[in-house]
């Protein structure tokens, strides 16, 4: 049964500038702390 599980492997870069790399834990890691920011304050 091959269909039993599921292979998650996505690429974690989304885009690539000139060498500097954004990925997307880092992008929901910022949008994360500039939401609480926008709550708390």
């Amino acid at each position: 049964m091959i269909l039993n599980y599921i292979h998650w492997n996505p690429d974690p870069e989304i885009i690539n500038v000139f060498g500097l790399s954004i990925r997307y834990y880092g992008l929901l890691f910022v949008s994360g702390l500039i939401l609480s920011i926008y709550v708390l304050g």
